[in-house]
């Protein structure tokens, strides 16, 4: 069970829950605030844009120790974001993607639902594992790129060896 605030169960209560998920992902030299909610959203001092995110693919919790990945598909990014994948020196690989899955009143403000933090439920947290850029913009202009990562959560590479680009048994097949 979910340690709910009171005004958490007000809102339960009330019947009137708003849901969206402000998403916070690291990226080389920046972090990057976006969210699924009808409009712009202050959060632990961050502003989260509206407008950018196309699709959150599903995610089942479970009891288990498990590696599931998480789909996010970004569109409508600035040209700095784009750029990012050209920067040869710069990698988002490994960085840290957090999704919260917040409750807003009438007014738009998170509710804070939980009583341990205050604050919205993590959703899901885990690290960059991929991402691909489909880039149907020509140089210069701006929001038509759509940008899918792939987010692992931090068991992603617990068989995996330190040097190996496989997992053990890709690797395993190589070898043999």
């Amino acid at each position: 069970m979910r340690d709910i605030s009171i005004a958490g169960e007000a809102a339960l209560n009330a019947g009137r829950l708003k849901q969206g998920h402000l998403i916070a992902l690291e990226l080389p030299d920046t972090v990057l605030y976006v969210t699924d909610y009808m409009r712009d959203v202050e959060f632990k001092g961050s502003v989260y844009k509206a407008g950018k995110v196309k699709q959150i693919s599903n995610y089942t919790q479970t009891r288990d120790l498990t590696t599931q990945n998480l789909t996010l598909t970004l569109t409508g990014l600035d040209e700095q974001y784009r750029e990012l994948f050209f920067a040869s020196s710069r990698s988002f690989l490994g960085k840290k993607a957090t999704i919260y899955r917040a409750f807003f009143d009438d007014d738009g403000n998170v509710i804070p639902f939980t009583n341990t933090t205050g604050e919205a439920f993590i959703y899901y947290r885990g690290k960059v594992a991929s991402a691909v850029l489909d880039d149907v913009s020509p140089t210069g202009s701006v929001g038509s790129s759509t940008i899918k990562y792939t987010i692992s959560n931090d068991f992603y590479d617990i068989e995996s060896v330190q040097g190996r680009f496989t997992s053990d048994a890709s690797h395993r097949a190589l070898v043999n």
